[in-house]
């Protein structure tokens, strides 16, 4: 019989209000008339109460959940059964479950979700060192309090209902949207196994949705066996998205070993911004024939067929294998440091057109100078010997053209380019440099060499349109 407000259950817990149902069962908030407080009664369908082997297994269980003790574990109470009922008592959390997050119209910042993530995997971790598995991870079992603590129920019911028998043709027992693909096998669970359903519950808080949906439960299954989960959305640091898809592998083998590894590698892929410095890692596709030991015991059907064609070789000629569509590639500079790269090009270009147009034309004969003549034009009118003006021009082209080789890198999203031009411009100022100082030690009857700065500008600008010819023949074979 199905329960009903009012009714008491072991003579001391009384159903007060029914806040959650499913195929297995109802949850219910109760009054323990004893202790006058409060808790949560999860009432398992009604007849598995009357399947003796049940019956042993649900006390096996619900002992074992007792004695887990942690302050991000829903604490269980008390258990009983009788009259074809079967309960499990636990501590009430009045709060929301992360399904509710879910359900908000955007997505939960990633920031956010990894911190109550982060709770949820420490919960795991201690009960998977009690030798506990949870086997039913999923945002409805996962609670938050009202300050914010996250606390992680229906420890203890989960395998007890998993060895049940159950008539119901094509059924898959436990949450198909997150069953890991070995438990969809009927493969042993394993501690892994929680990873894999808390690696897709992060997915569904990051992108808003679940990884895989289908028409039924087996469908559902098979997608999980099957397919590649489709990429995070390019809005989540790259590192985390990168955990996300770790914890989500088809092997176990390659997955974070433990929950508290998934947890720390998501903190960690929260700081990363900027370029991705390699390939996102994706899980390896399953091998055709054989393979590692969670895919031992397929039928023919499936150990003889051929890998899933939605996996092909990586693009990089690294181990393992992509999903087919567009492949990652890495990330280039923001399109704002591009727009700087521009800006610096065109102000140097610019700044060389410049130099060739007049500035000073000859009273008498019309004779026009540019920049690179400005010494002759003050010679014209001053009738000096020299001028302040000589090799002005070759200054400002040096100049322009070390701006320009600053800019292109960044215009073709390659900053890093920028430093051997920087370098290379340095030594030329620096045999520059090295000339003039020859040109004072070599002087005699206490007048020193001039130096002519022609010759030199006129090396520096072949050298630097030869180094800045190389820079962007080398960034066209990096593209």
């Amino acid at each position: 019989m199905a329960a009903q407000q009012g009714d008491v259950l072991g003579g001391r817990y009384t159903l007060r209000t029914r806040i959650a149902g499913g195929g297995m069962g109802e949850v219910w908030t109760a009054t323990d008339a004893i202790l006058s407080r409060t808790v949560a009664v999860k009432v398992v369908r009604p007849g598995l109460g009357d399947d003796p082997a049940f019956a042993a297994r649900f006390r096996t269980e619900a002992r074992i959940a007792a004695g887990l003790t942690h302050s991000h574990i829903a604490q269980v109470y008390d258990f009983g059964e009788g009259a074809g009922t079967a309960y499990l008592v636990m501590e009430y959390v009045a709060g929301r479950s992360f399904a509710d997050l879910i359900d908000r119209p955007s997505p939960l910042a990633p920031g956010e979700a990894v911190r109550l993530l982060g709770q949820a995997a420490e919960a795991l971790a201690a009960a998977h060192e009690s030798g506990v598995i949870h086997r039913d991870v999923k945002p409805a079992n996962i609670l938050i309090t009202q300050h914010g603590a996250v606390k992680l129920t229906d420890f203890g019911i989960a395998r007890a209902l998993g060895e049940a028998k159950v008539t119901r043709t094509g059924e898959v027992m436990g949450t198909a949207q997150y069953l890991a693909p070995e438990a969809a096998l009927g493969r042993p669970v394993t501690a892994q196994t929680d990873v894999y359903a808390l690696a897709v519950v992060a997915y569904e808080m990051l992108a808003g949705r679940r990884p895989f949906d289908a028409d039924s439960a087996v469908s559902l299954a098979m997608k999980h066996v099957n397919e590649p989960p489709p990429p995070l959305p390019p809005t989540i640091p790259w590192g985390l998205r990168e955990a996300v898809m770790r914890g989500l592998a088809k092997n176990p083998e390659h997955r974070p070993r433990g929950a508290a590894e998934l947890a720390r590698q998501m903190r960690e892929g929260l700081s990363t911004s900027g370029p991705q410095p390699h390939p996102a890692s994706w899980p390896a596709a399953p091998s055709a024939v054989g393979g590692t030991s969670w895919q031992a015991g397929r039928s023919a059907a499936w150990t003889t067929s051929p890998a899933p064609a939605t996996w092909s070789a990586r693009p990089d000629g690294r181990p393992g294998s992509w999903p087919s569509g567009p492949q990652p590639r890495r990330a280039g500079a923001g399109s704002t440091v591009r727009g700087i790269g521009w800006g610096w090009v065109v102000a140097g270009l610019l700044a060389c057109l410049g130099l060739l147009l007049p500035y000073a034309k000859h009273p008498r004969t019309g004779e026009s100078w540019n920049a690179f003549a400005l010494g002759d034009a003050e010679r014209t009118y001053a009738t000096a010997a020299d001028s302040t003006g000589d090799g002005l021009g070759g200054v400002i082209l040096v100049v322009a053209l070390f701006v320009v080789a600053l800019g292109v890198p960044y215009a073709f999203g390659r900053p890093h380019v920028s430093m051997p031009i920087i370098a290379g411009v340095l030594c030329l100022l620096a045999g520059l440099l090295w000339i003039a100082a020859l040109g004072v030690v070599t002087g005699t009857d206490g007048d020193h060499s001039e130096l002519r700065l022609g010759p030199g500008f006129a090396v520096t600008g072949i050298a630097g349109t030869v180094l800045l010819g190389f820079v962007i023949a080398g960034m066209v074979r990096r593209r």
